[in-house]
């Protein structure tokens, strides 16, 4: 009878500590009582700034641009809009060798040569496992960039090699609607919306 007595005290004990438990993890507390109006709005900013960035992201094609890697020679482009945000997409060419590497820097300038911005990706081409019992060949032979360009007119475009891999190189220039804004507030609500999430929860 005792021992009867025992095991029912440590299944209520037992089960006390999981009421105990599940309060402290479902039920949150005052001070995560204090975080909530805050969670709540980083969880709107969010959304609303993830809406922004999705509904003005539309690219328009400008033109193809052949870049002079060989002799890192600056290739001028027309810029016809001011205050608007252009994607610079370089793509090159590697070999037909496996593997192939580009450390590629890409240098946009002004009409007076001065430095506006540098961009810099090693490009790769390599043989590499396909997950069906083979190898395939794979390759990221792009990089690229949004700059929000405040003035219109020519500027130039310096690209270079330094490990000297000098295979053909093109410039592909769009424009985009919106504003480089909402991509970084989007970033930031999002980061500060699962912080406080994680508050909330532990």
């Amino acid at each position: 009878m005792a021992a009867k007595k025992r095991k029912f005290r440590k299944k209520a004990r037992s089960l006390n500590n999981f009421k105990r438990s599940f309060k402290e993890k479902i039920i949150p507390s005052e001070e995560s009582y204090s975080l909530a109006p805050y969670f709540v709005l980083l969880l709107c900013g969010t959304f609303i700034f993830f809406l922004g960035m999705r509904f003005t992201s539309e690219r328009i094609f400008i033109k193809k641009t052949k870049l002079d890697v060989t002799n890192s020679q600056p290739i001028p482009i027309e810029i016809s809009k001011e205050n608007t945000i252009y994607v610079f997409e370089v793509r090159q060419g590697l070999s037909s060798q496996v593997p192939s590497y580009s450390e590629l820097e890409v240098e946009l300038l002004d009409e007076h040569f001065n430095h506006v911005y540098t961009f810099y990706k090693v490009l790769w081409q390599e043989r590499l496992d396909n997950g069906n019992g083979g190898t395939s060949i794979y390759s990221e032979n792009a990089l690229e960039i949004e700059i929000d360009l405040k003035y219109a007119g020519t500027y130039h475009i310096r690209t270079t090699s330094y490990n000297n891999n000098n295979s053909k190189a093109w410039l592909h220039l769009y424009t985009k609607n919106g504003s480089l804004y909402f991509k970084a507030f989007t970033y930031v609500f999002g980061s500060l919306f699962l912080l406080c999430f994680l508050l909330l929860w532990n």
